[in-house]
């Protein structure tokens, strides 16, 4: 679950920054974190999932309808491919 808050943390930390510059990628890659967390370990997984999109509406204020969109593909892509606590399954 480590990785999967870290994540979500760099989204958060860009609403901080003039322009909320550089959260897409942090956005693209906390989502598919948290798609591998809940593949692994889907409680925790699914808890970070609801908390990543209320996170990306702090840090990316009047996109929300985009940044769903791109939440979702990269949950199903993180799903994929399962975040164990070795690394990737």
């Amino acid at each position: 679950m480590t990785r999967a808050l870290t994540a979500v943390a760099e989204v958060a930390a860009c609403a901080a920054l003039p322009g909320r510059a550089g959260s897409s990628e942090p956005r693209d890659r906390a989502a598919c974190t948290v798609g591998g967390q809940a593949a692994a370990w889907p409680p925790a997984g699914e808890a970070a999932g609801r908390v990543l999109p209320e996170v990306v509406d702090l840090a990316r204020p009047g996109q929300e309808r985009r940044d769903r969109a791109v939440i979702r593909s990269g949950l199903a892509a993180g799903r994929l491919r399962p975040l164990f606590a070795g690394g990737r399954g």
